[in-house]
């Protein structure tokens, strides 16, 4: 799946009710597979959201783009991590985190199952 970007920076997903407004600095058209992205909103950033997208940045990633966002809707749960045509969100992530995610779920395939939150989930 190729993700396509509106010329204003906004990303229609199939399955989220809520189109994701991207900065304009992302490319206007990502090709690649897989988009990372991490929620900047204010709640987020409180809990660390600078930090975790720096962690991802910091990581050379063949064939991922990772971005920054406007709130995501999940405020309280953050940092929030999405992840892009799989859908898969995770809550919470902490920096030191980022190496497992990239390694198991970005290049492994394997998506951390201990860690997805499911989108409305209480807990």
């Amino acid at each position: 799946m190729t993700l396509e970007i509106a010329t204003f920076g906004i990303l229609s997903v199939p399955g989220l009710a809520t189109p994701l407004m991207l900065p304009r600095s992302l490319p206007m058209s990502v090709s690649t597979p897989t988009l990372v992205i991490i929620c900047q909103n204010r709640t987020c950033r409180q809990q660390g959201a600078a930090k975790v997208l720096k962690a991802f940045r910091e990581r050379e990633i063949p064939g991922v783009a990772i971005a920054p966002s406007g709130c995501l809707g999940e405020c309280g749960r953050g940092p929030m991590v999405l992840i892009l045509p799989d859908r898969i969100w995770y809550d919470r992530v902490q920096p030191e985190e980022v190496p497992a995610i990239v390694e198991r779920h970005l290049r492994g395939g394997q998506p951390i199952q201990k860690m997805i939150y499911r989108v409305g989930d209480p807990n």
